[in-house]
């Protein structure tokens, strides 16, 4: 049986706006490459996130059509154009997880007890309880902050590993 560390993840200080944020989209329904409160998919919820908290205008924010490509690889890119990297995952920023098998990502912002994310097996945006369990194939975290040319985390091309 898997050991997994009890959660302690340290506060960012944007947390409450990012739960407010993320809680208005729930039961937002799921929607492949979109970010509107129509329909949206993981990577949308962060560009509405993102956009609701004015790091960004519409017209800065480019999205790759990641869809037609079946790795982590272009998320991980998009992210870390956007966003700050950091080493552990924080409530008030979003971490990426792989899944198994696949080389695809998933990508869910951390509020304080909860996962927000947008997936297609609920097919809308839903909140479930954070847990260690939730976090344990997570790979790359970043924080709803606009990135730093250097941050010392390394590539933000970097796929393998967790932080």
């Amino acid at each position: 049986m898997m050991h997994l560390e009890p959660l302690t993840l340290s506060r960012h200080p944007a947390l409450d706006e990012v739960v407010s944020l993320a809680e208005s989209f729930v039961g937002v329904p799921w929607r492949a490459g979109a970010h509107t409160p129509q329909g949206m998919d993981c990577l949308g919820l962060v560009i509405a996130i993102t956009l609701g908290m004015q790091l960004y205008k519409e017209e800065e924010i480019e999205v790759p059509n990641y869809s037609q490509i079946p790795t982590g690889h272009v998320m991980l890119h998009t992210l870390a154009q956007w966003l700050k990297r950091v080493p552990r995952p924080m409530l008030g920023g979003l971490t990426t997880f792989s899944q198994p098998g696949t080389g695809l990502y998933h990508v869910g912002v951390l509020g304080d007890d909860y996962l927000y994310h947008a997936g297609l097996e609920n097919k809308k945006v839903v909140k479930v309880t954070l847990s260690p369990v939730a976090l344990k194939d997570r790979k790359a975290s970043f924080v709803f902050e606009r990135p730093t040319e250097h941050h010392g985390i390394g590539s933000p091309l970097t796929e393998g590993g967790k932080d």
